[in-house]
């Protein structure tokens, strides 16, 4: 039941259907997330971040996204960062 609505999101948005995918990693203030798992999923025209949370509670955190800098070639600064 709980999974119609990424059943949803997944006919909706082609990047999760057929979009080239790139693991990306999550880290907080200790070091890396270890039951969250992070990845990117793009077509030429769109880009999705996904986040899946394996804890028991809601987390904080960012995702460092320096791996998706081909698909902004105008963007100059040295990081790109996604807070979650």
């Amino acid at each position: 039941m709980h999974y119609e609505h990424r059943r949803k999101l997944r006919a909706q948005y082609k990047p999760l259907r057929t979009g080239k995918f790139i693991s990306l990693l999550a880290e907080h203030q200790y070091g890396w997330h270890t039951h969250v798992l992070t990845f990117a999923r793009y077509t030429k025209k769109q880009l999705a971040i996904v986040v899946i949370n394996f804890n028991d509670g809601p987390v904080e955190g960012f995702i460092t996204a320096n791996r998706l800098k081909h698909l902004f070639p105008n963007f100059n600064d040295s990081d790109i960062v996604v807070e979650i």
